[in-house]
């Protein structure tokens, strides 16, 4: 048997993990800081996750290691020869007793999913323009489970992360005016070539950057600082 061993494959992939991560909270955070103009710091933070994807793709492909990158079917059909609409019929009965009681945990996770993520979302710190669709977004879900799994399809979940990820690219975001001065509102097949630790770098960052807008999170790191910072946190 012949392993098939790639050598520094697996530190590089590290690194550009980490790297991504690093690089796209860094840009981030670069609003904040008193450097350059508030035009560019705003349109570099605005594309920050774009600029780390392109900037440790193009190292990946500067050291000429064969990373892994996503498989991407060239069309849109099942993955095993089978009709898309599943047969019930088909299914032994054993099986359906057995998934049973697995189902019944899934359904309560998805339900969990869905109202945590909705609670999220609809935080007054979001200062949303429509009303709240607890329900209605319970039904959209429950009904696309049900064509999903008749198709064979993966289920549709609330996807906490990107889902606070959307909402904050809908932001709309004003300058700071003067008393009597007119507010102005800014509205502000690829993948094959991104290598996998690309990826997983953005996701970390995604969830890092929604963890830290959570109360939650925040009132326990409240517990690590000088009572004079704390005011910043409370509401």
């Amino acid at each position: 048997l012949q392993c098939r061993f790639k050598p520094d494959v697996y530190m590089l992939s590290i690194l550009l993990t980490f790297g991504t991560f690093t690089l796209t909270y860094g840009l981030n955070m670069f609003r904040r800081t008193p450097y350059f103009g508030s035009t560019f710091r705003n349109s570099v933070s605005d594309f920050g996750v774009f600029i780390a994807i392109v900037v440790m793709t193009a190292i990946s492909k500067f050291t000429g290691l064969d990373l892994p990158v996503l498989n991407i079917p060239a069309s849109f059909r099942p993955t095993i020869d089978r009709p898309w609409l599943i047969n019930p019929l088909s299914v032994q009965w054993y099986v359906a007793v057995v998934a049973a009681l697995p189902a019944v945990f899934y359904t309560i996770l998805i339900v969990m999913d869905q109202q945590i993520t909705a609670v999220i979302i609809n935080r007054k710190d979001n200062k949303l323009r429509k009303g709240y669709g607890y329900h209605l977004d319970l039904l959209v879900i429950a009904l696309l489970v049900v064509i999903c799994g008749s198709l064979g399809l993966p289920f549709y979940v609330a996807a906490t992360v990107l889902s606070v990820m959307h909402v904050d690219s809908l932001r709309l975001q004003s300058e700071t005016s003067a008393p009597g001065e007119k507010a102005q509102f800014l509205g502000v097949n690829l993948f094959q070539l991104v290598p996998l630790p690309v990826l997983i770098g953005i996701f970390l960052y995604m969830g890092v950057v929604s963890m830290l807008g959570l109360q939650f999170v925040q009132r326990i790191s409240m517990l690590f600082m000088p009572i004079k910072h704390q005011v910043l946190f409370l509401d």
